[in-house]
């Protein structure tokens, strides 16, 4: 049966992909809802997940890309 289920790792993987969409979701919605476009998208690297949202380039690089998950992919 063991070889049936996801190891942890995997699983904690599949969890920081869904977890992403969620943001990434939940902020284009709440850009849509602004009357913006919903640019906001996630980035998926070697070195982690990355949030990666172009309506807050005003702010500066470090709100632009948010990284969520500090592991490799």
């Amino acid at each position: 049966m063991a070889s049936l289920y996801p190891t942890t790792e995997e699983a904690r993987i599949t969890c920081a992909f869904v977890d992403a969409a969620a943001k990434v979701r939940d902020l284009n919605f709440k850009y849509m809802c602004e009357g913006k476009r919903a640019t906001v998208t996630a980035r998926f690297g070697p070195d982690s997940i990355t949030i990666c949202d172009s309506n807050r380039a005003s702010e500066g690089a470090d709100k632009v890309f948010q990284r969520i998950y500090d592991r490799a992919i």
